[in-house]
């Protein structure tokens, strides 16, 4: 008997992305009338040549996962869908459309929407194909009955992907940002599942493991298990989102034992300003955060990533520029500054109107004003973020990020730096490094101090040569030759 055909589709932000949420799809799918397979695209291919390769299946139910990242591909290729195949089913499923389906662009365009976790709804609802709303609110699931799906990455995803494990779902903190609020009670899969599964992925050249736990120290008995579990092997990769004001002495002393370039711990610290804290329902301690944020860069060699969020209610410039400040003299690896966005369904809502706060419609849904910030200062920070990620987080400039982190107010410097560049270089992207190099030179005033400290970041590059405005063994006529970034303004006008 011919099976019905549904393909479980989602557009990644990049190649080496790899969907966990399919992979959980398929791991779970046990209807013997119904054959199911995956397709994964990225964001940047074609719309057209997307819906070629879907159509080239044949199938009558297509099941996408919808995210932030991909809203508008998404919605392309629907589109396009609906207009050659109308027959075919379209189920949308994923955080991005579970919440306030109604309301968002995609709800026109589809025939069925599961809200929440797919793995028992989706079978049920091609069983019910005929009589099922068209909104399904899917159950909280047993996660001692689910399939786990890590037997579902391909050798090519050990390859060349992000392999992306849980070991819990939920999170135990209300942030009114984040849609992970809604599910406030965290539970755990099993265990022993979960180990013999993970040893199963190493046994098979998996070392790079991406855990999406919200919060993987919720419990620390129970990461402490996870991480004595991957101790022995020296060649493995982990990154976990981590709650500094909860990490216990164990743990850290644990992460100690880890070799350089073993562990990346992810802290979302967003804000220091315990006011907006408490607005946005969040848990701040800054007393212990600093403590324990020190231990770990003092005791470990962990590789620290740490987030801050512009545009919170009623946070103003100031109160941003300190906890920046604050953030920068802990000295962290890298810094993180993220723009505010309501995610659909978020609690963060019901502070809209009290704080003016103004938002984009259009998908990631970032803030564009609020009642202390205009939109041409957020427009600011978005340049701020994107050259501070350049100088910081890249990892080029070390001798500029120590003196940056030496700075009795970096977040001034930085802020004066980025309105420099913009104005001399008019956009944030296309940047090479020599540009970037240039661009720091001139602001610091072409010093030999500054001279000195690019040249000496530029050659610790592999491959790397100095640029001509760096040289010392120019000729005179060619060091007449040189413009600075100001002449060759000067000379357009």
């Amino acid at each position: 008997m011919k099976k019905d055909k549904l393909l479980l589709v989602t557009l990644n932000g990049r190649y080496h992305h790899s969907s966990l949420s399919l992979r959980y799809l398929l791991a779970n799918f046990k209807l013997p009338n119904w054959d199911a397979t995956i397709l994964e695209f990225t964001i940047n291919e074609n719309g057209r040549a997307i819906v070629e390769k879907i159509l080239a299946e044949c199938p009558q139910v297509i099941a996408f996962s919808i995210y932030i990242w991909n809203v508008e591909q998404s919605l392309a290729v629907i589109q396009l869908l609906k207009a050659i195949v109308p027959e075919v089913k379209i189920i949308l499923g994923g955080p991005e459309i579970s919440f306030d389906s109604e309301k968002h662009p995609l709800f026109p365009h589809a025939d069925f929407i599961i809200q929440g976790e797919g793995e028992e709804a989706l079978p049920l609802l091609l069983q019910n194909l005929n009589n099922s709303p068209k909104v399904v609110s899917a159950p909280i699931l047993d996660l001692s009955k689910i399939e786990l799906p890590y037997e579902l990455y391909s050798a090519e995803d050990l390859k060349n992907r992000f392999i992306y494990v849980e070991t819990t779902r939920g999170c135990p903190y209300r942030c009114s940002f984040c849609l992970s609020s809604l599910d406030n009670k965290v539970r755990f899969f099993p265990l022993e599942k979960v180990l013999h599964e993970l040893k199963k992925l190493m046994d098979r050249g998996a070392r790079t493991f991406k855990f999406v736990d919200r919060t993987f120290n919720v419990r620390s008995d129970w990461s402490i298990e996870i991480l004595k579990f991957f101790l022995p092997y020296s060649d493995t990769f982990l990154h976990f989102e981590i709650v500094p004001e909860i990490l216990d002495d164990d743990f850290i002393e644990l992460a100690a034992r880890f070799e350089k370039g073993r562990l990346q711990f992810e802290m979302g610290i967003q804000t220091f300003t315990p006011a907006v804290a408490r607005r946005v329902d969040r848990y701040l301690d800054e007393a212990k955060l600093r403590k324990n944020i020190q231990k770990v860069l003092a005791q470990t060699q962990v590789h620290l990533h740490t987030d801050l969020i512009i545009g919170l209610p009623g946070e103003t410039r100031e109160e941003i520029a300190k906890g920046f400040n604050t953030l920068i003299h802990l000295k962290p690896h890298e810094i993180q500054v993220g723009i505010l966005k309501l995610l659909p369904g978020a609690p963060l809502a019901k502070l809209s109107e009290e704080y003016q706060m103004k938002y984009s419609k259009q998908s990631p849904y970032e803030i564009i004003q609020n009642s202390t910030l205009s939109f041409a200062e957020l427009q600011k920070f978005q340049r701020f973020a994107r050259y501070m990620d350049l100088i910081i987080n890249r990892g080029n400039f070390p001798s500029i990020k120590d003196l940056l982190f030496s700075n009795e107010n970096p977040f001034e410097w930085l802020w004066k730096f980025s309105e420099f560049a913009y104005q001399e270089h008019e956009q944030t992207f296309a940047i090479s490094l020599d540009k970037l190099a240039h661009l720091l030179f001139c602001f610091l005033g072409e010093s030999e101090e500054a001279r000195s400290l690019l040249t000496q970041d530029l050659l610790q590059i592999p491959g790397r040569t100095l640029p001509r405005f760096l040289r010392t063994d120019l000729s005179e006529q060619q060091k007449k030759e040189k413009s600075s970034l100001h002449n060759k303004r000067q000379s357009k006008a």
